[in-house]
């Protein structure tokens, strides 16, 4: 884990695989899953907590995009269009 751990390398952006298509896979099943868990369900509680989380997730990935700027510089602006080309 880059962030816990200061080598003085600054890591390389992953862009091919899954990466190349979804900035945040991780992100993305996790979401799936609890929709899809939801769905299932068919759980009010579990519908609420989709709502809730939507925010939360949204603030997570806008702080994580500022930390891959500062990263790797602006050019991590749009991964899938630059990983196709």
């Amino acid at each position: 884990m880059s962030e816990l751990t200061h080598t003085g390398t600054q890591g390389k952006l992953l862009r091919d695989g899954i990466y190349g298509m979804v900035r945040h896979p991780r992100y993305l099943s996790a979401d799936l899953g609890l929709l899809s868990n939801a769905l299932f369900v068919n759980y009010l509680g579990l519908y609420l907590l989709l709502v809730i989380l939507i925010p939360f997730g949204y603030a997570l990935l806008i702080m994580e995009e500022r930390e891959l700027v500062d990263r790797f510089g602006e050019s991590t602006g749009n991964i899938s269009a630059t990983s196709r080309s």
